[in-house]
């Protein structure tokens, strides 16, 4: 008698906890659970620095995804990509100081991903967790980023002395420097970083004075699809 009527107290509970949880608040908290063991991960690893919480690292999340639809939206990279294939007849080549930006990858949660040509057939970018900032040929970045139906946009700055300088900056500080990749809110070392931290980098202290805004709104994060609002003078030339 006495299990029976603590099984239907059990019972009573259970139904109560039904009918009072909101529907979808079971999956929303599994759902939470596994966002937070994501980023648990990542800090166990060693990817995000301590300086990022869980919070702000969902709100990372959730800006790259936003500012990737506002960007493959605008009335520009609309204009660029419709005439795409015309302007691919016309021998379109990189130039140092181009900033590449792709939606052919998702790092640590954050979708994009960016690099800074430093000539005609070379990026320097840094390609993800566990990798040092490295040269990438056109080709082998177009094999890995801009297939599967993925594409890249080419932004470029109108001054070749400000945007060759940016490049010069960027071979000379992180060529071969061995910095490990981290994604973190300190925007001024060069000790560690990430794809865009880079790129941003180059043209806040490559050229002078500094082609950069320093972005307040961002969490101190630089995002790979808000490089064209945050460098000065650059415009899409072209799309993969």
């Amino acid at each position: 008698m006495k299990h029976k009527k603590l099984f239907q107290t059990f019972f009573a509970l259970l139904l109560l906890i039904t009918l009072v949880v909101p529907k979808g608040a079971f999956a929303n908290q599994i759902k939470d659970t596994t966002r937070f063991n994501e980023y648990k991960s990542y800090i166990e690893k060693g990817y995000i620095a301590d300086d990022i919480d869980y919070n702000t690292w969902l709100k990372l999340v959730h800006e790259s995804e936003n500012l990737e639809k506002k960007l493959a939206s605008s009335k520009e990279f609309i204009q660029v990509y419709s005439s795409k294939n015309d302007r691919a007849k016309s021998g379109f080549s990189l130039k140092s100081g181009d900033v590449l930006i792709t939606n052919g990858t998702t790092i640590c949660g954050i979708t994009g991903h960016a690099g800074i040509a430093v000539s005609p057939y070379y990026i320097l970018h840094i390609g993800g967790p566990g990798e040092t900032p490295q040269l990438i040929s056109l080709t082998s970045w177009n094999n890995e980023f801009t297939s599967g139906g993925n594409w890249t946009a080419v932004y470029r700055h109108t001054s070749y002395d400000v945007a060759h300088a940016a490049a010069n900056w960027a071979i000379n500080t992180y060529l071969n420097s061995g910095a490990p990749y981290l994604l973190t809110s300190d925007l001024y070392t060069t000790a560690y970083t990430y794809c865009s931290k880079m790129v941003w980098q180059a043209y806040a202290f490559g050229p002078f004075p500094s082609q950069a805004t320093i972005p307040y709104w961002s969490l101190g994060f630089i995002y790979p699809y808000d490089l064209p609002n945050l460098i000065n003078d650059i415009s899409l030339v072209y799309g993969y």
